[in-house]
């Protein structure tokens, strides 16, 4: 399912698995891949034009559930399902736009379309279907 991520969208998979361990989250989540695309992916929020960082968003997530235990990186994590359906559209999204490899601009349209808890976070920031639209425009 991943052959088509590009090394940037690996990383922010990476990161978000990194997130959900040290939270101690049951599952790996769309708030920790979006956690995860901030985090390796820094300018994309400019890009967006919205004033969101992947700390900020990580003390948010902290502060909404309860923190369990850290889980080991080497301890393999489920998706939930609403994350299963982010990186099914990212396909699709990356698909309509005939780009050979699935980019974090991919994934962040996926999440503000079917990211539960991710979607909510990108439309309490304002993010607009036609600026993500736009951004998805400038990549080959």
């Amino acid at each position: 399912m991943f052959e088509r991520y590009s090394d940037l969208a690996h990383l922010a998979i990476f990161f978000a698995r990194k997130e959900a361990g040290e939270t101690g989250a049951a599952s790996i989540d769309t708030e920790h891949l979006l956690i995860g695309i901030l985090s390796v992916d820094p300018e994309l929020p400019n890009q967006l034009g919205i004033d969101l960082d992947a700390r900020s968003i990580s003390n948010q997530c902290k502060q909404l559930s309860l923190p369990g235990p850290a889980i080991a990186d080497t301890v393999e994590m489920t998706i939930t399902t609403d994350l299963g359906r982010v990186f099914a559209h990212a396909i699709s999204v990356a698909d309509v736009r005939q780009c050979r490899e699935i980019r974090t601009e991919h994934l962040v349209a996926s999440l503000f379309e079917h990211g539960g808890h991710a979607a909510k976070i990108l439309a309490d920031f304002r993010l607009e279907e036609k600026t993500i639209t736009s951004l998805l425009t400038m990549i080959d």
